[in-house]
């Protein structure tokens, strides 16, 4: 995704997207893992009715290696936070994890491929340590832009602001019309 992104490589196929039907589906894809964990899922969809023209997939790819990151670095008993809001015209989607939290010296590097939040070799190969780049290098293709802020032992918040309309807005007409 990442090499096909850089080329060039990566089409969009621009759709109106439910932001809430979207944000929630990913959500549930990862509550199992969360509750045998014992974390709790807390979300707020201010937005749940409202649309935005963007490509599905890569959204779905960015909330799920979001989720599934909280979820991985949340110890047992903790929480996550899902929110999905409307900031004019851009949608904000922020999770939110009570989990172990990235060191300062780390965040400037964490985004970049095969980079890992953690140094304690057993949370360290649970994956290939390239979810957080996928999550940047779509959020850019997309238009959006993309920030993390932790603290260890405290948890980590990572922020994704995509135009709630994406390239091609002539396709934007078509929900003004059906307003």
């Amino acid at each position: 995704d990442i090499s096909a992104i850089e080329a060039g490589k990566r089409t969009l196929t621009l759709e109106e997207v439910s932001v809430g039907a979207v944000f929630t589906h990913c959500i549930s894809q990862v509550k199992g893992l969360a509750k045998n964990k014992g974390i709790t899922i807390a979300t707020s969809v201010e937005m749940a009715s409202d649309l935005m023209i963007a490509d599905e997939r890569s959204i779905r790819q960015i909330l799920l290696n979001l989720l599934s990151n909280a979820v991985k670095f949340t110890p047992g008993g903790g929480t996550i936070r899902c929110v999905a809001e409307a900031d004019g015209s851009e949608v904000v989607f922020r999770i939110e994890d009570s989990g172990v939290g990235i060191s300062k010296d780390r965040l400037p590097t964490i985004a970049e491929p095969f980079s890992h939040s953690s140094i304690h070799p057993h949370v360290a190969k649970e994956g290939t340590g390239l979810g957080l780049s996928i999550v940047r290098s779509l959020t850019h293709f997309l238009g959006g832009s993309f920030t993390i802020d932790s603290e260890v032992g405290t948890g980590t918040c990572v922020t994704v602001i995509l135009p709630r309309v994406g390239q091609d807005t002539s396709l934007m007409q078509d929900i003004d019309a059906a307003d």
